[in-house]
C-alpha cells in the first residue's frame, strides 16, 4: 500500500502543473519521515531532479524531503545528496537557500561543516549558516571561534547567539565581555546567560554599569533569569528601555513589589503600561486572602485586578466585597465590579430573590444615572444576567427598590445565599 503511494508521488513529481509536484514533494518528505525503509534510491534521485525545478516552492519542498530521506541513508547516498545540494546555497530565494543549510547539516555534518563555515566567513555573514552550525550542536574550537566573529553582524549575530548556547563556549565568550562593540558585548552576556555560566549573574550585575544599554537591558534579564531582584534597584533609575525591561521582568516574580509600584508612576508611558501588566499579572496568581486585602489598596488598578480575580476566585463573602466596589470613584474599579458579580454569583449558584433585591439597588442607579456610558451598559448587562426584571418598575431607574430604601432590610448573605 504504502509503496503504491510512493510510485504514485514520484509519477507525479513529472507533472508539469507545478503544485502538484510541491504536493508531491511534500508527501513523499511525510511518507519517508514516517516510514524511513521507503526511501529508496528512486525516492532520491526523483527529489534530486526537482532541484533545478523553476518554482522555488518546488524546491524548497525537494530540499526539505531530501533531509528525511537521506537521514538514514548510506554514506556515499548523503554525499551525494550534499553535492547535489551546494548549488542551492546560491538560490535567488532566501527561503530556499536557508533551507539548503539546515538540511546539509543534517544529512552530513563532516562536508557541511567547511561550507557552513565558508558562507559564515563571506563578506556578508549569513544567519542561516550560523543557525545550521549550532543545529550540528559541535564543540569543534574552529565552528565556535567562527561563530564568536560574527557576533557583531546585525544579520547574523542573533543566530550565532543562540548556536553559540547550544555548544561548550563559555570559556570562549567570556573574553569578549570586554570587546569594543556593544553587540559583541551584549550578544556574549546572553550566551552565558543561556548557559548560565557559573558566576553569570555577577557578570551581570556589573553589566548594569555598562555604557551601552542595549548591555545593561541583557544584564536585567540575566538578573530576572536568577532571581535576584533585589539588584535591579539601581536599573529601575536608568535609562527608559532599560526601565522598561525591568518591568517586563518583574511580572515573573511576587517580590520588588516597592519597585514595582515606582514603575507604575514612570513618567513614561510604555513603562507604566508594563509595570501594571506585571503588577495585573502578580494579583492575578496571588491568593484569594491577598485579593480581598486589595479590595482596599489605595492603588485603584490592584482594586479593579481584586474585583475581576475575585469573580473566579472568591466565595460568598465577597459578594458584599464586590458590591462595595460598585461606589468606588475609580471608573475602571466600579466596571469590573459590575463584570465580576454576575460571573461569582452564577458560579455558587446564589440566585435567589432575596440576593437579587440586595444587588439590584445599587446596579440600577449605575444603570440609569452613571455618567460613563461603558458603566451603564455594564449595569444593564449585569441586570439582566442577574435576572432582575423591571416588568412592574419595582427595579426601575426612577424609582429606588425596596431593600434600597429600607437598608435594615439589607444583610450580609448567609451560607445559602440568601438576605435577612
Amino acid at each position: 500500500m504504502r509503496e503504491r503511494q510512493v510510485d504514485r508521488l514520484v509519477r507525479m513529481l513529472r507533472e508539469p502543473d507545478d503544485w502538484r509536484r510541491y504536493q508531491a514533494a511534500k508527501g513523499l518528505g511525510t511518507l519517508v519521515r514516517r516510514h524511513p525503509e521507503l526511501a529508496g534510491p528512486a525516492v532520491i534521485e526523483a527529489l534530486i531532479a526537482e532541484l533545478a525545478g523553476p518554482h522555488f516552492l518546488v524546491r524548497w519542498a525537494a530540499v526539505t524531503s531530501l533531509g528525511h530521506a537521506a537521514a538514514d541513508a548510506d554514506p556515499s547516498t548523503r554525499h551525494a545528496v550534499v553535492e547535489a545540494l551546494v548549488p542551492l546555497l546560491d538560490d535567488p530565494t532566501p527561503l530556499v537557500r536557508a533551507r539548503a543549510m539546515l538540511t546539509i547539516g543534517r544529512i552530513d555534518p563532516a562536508p557541511a561543516r567547511d561550507l557552513l563555515l565558508a558562507r559564515l566567513g563571506g563578506r556578508r555573514p549569513q544567519a542561516r549558516a550560523a543557525e545550521a552550525l549550532g543545529g550540528m550542536r559541535t564543540d569543534d574550537p574552529t565552528v565556535i571561534a567562527a561563530l564568536c566573529a560574527v557576533l557583531a553582524d546585525s544579520q547574523a549575530g542573533g543566530a550565532a547567539t543562540l548556536s553559540l548556547a547550544r555548544m561548550d563556549s563559555s570559556a570562549a565568550v567570556r573574553p569578549l565581555l570586554l570587546h569594543p562593540s556593544n553587540q559583541v558585548r551584549a550578544n556574549s552576556l546572553r550566551v552565558l546567560i543561556l548557559v548560565e555560566a557559573p558566576g553569570y549573574v555577577e557578570l551581570c550585575a556589573d553589566a548594569l554599569a555598562d555604557p551601552s544599554v542595549e548591555v545593561r537591558i541583557r544584564a536585567v534579564a540575566g538578573l530576572a533569569a536568577g532571581a535576584r531582584w533585589d539588584l535591579l534597584d539601581a536599573a529601575a533609575a536608568d535609562h527608559d528601555r532599560v526601565r522598561l525591561a525591568v518591568a517586563d521582568a518583574l511580572v515573573r516574580t511576587d517580590d520588588a513589589g516597592a519597585l514595582l509600584r515606582r514603575l507604575m508612576a514612570d513618567p513614561v508611558g510604555s513603562v507604566r503600561h508594563a509595570a501594571r501588566w506585571a503588577w495585573t499579572a502578580r494579583l492575578e496568581r496571588a491568593p484569594v486572602e491577598h485579593l480581598r486585602a486589595a479590595v482596599a489598596d489605595d492603588s485603584p488598578l490592584s482594586r479593579a485586578v481584586a474585583a475581576r480575580s475575585l469573580a473566579r476566585m472568591g466565595d460568598r463573602t465577597d459578594v458584599d466585597r464586590l458590591r462595595a466596589l460598585l461606589d468606588d470613584p475609580d471608573e475602571q474599579v466600579r466596571w469590573e465590579a459590575l463584570r465580576a458579580l454576575p460571573v461569582l454569583v452564577s458560579r455558587l449558584r446564589l440566585r435567589t430573590a432575596g440576593l437579587r433585591r440586595w444587588l439590584a439597588g445599587p446596579i440600577t442607579r449605575l444603570a440609569g444615572h452613571a455618567p460613563e456610558r461603558r458603566i451603564r451598559e455594564a449595569a444593564k448587562n449585569a441586570l439582566a444576567s442577574l435576572s432582575i426584571s423591571d416588568r412592574h418598575g419595582v427595579y426601575g431607574v426612577r424609582g429606588a427598590p425596596n431593600a434600597e430604601r429600607n437598608p435594615h432590610a439589607v444583610h450580609a448573605v448567609d451560607d445559602r445565599g440568601r438576605t435577612g
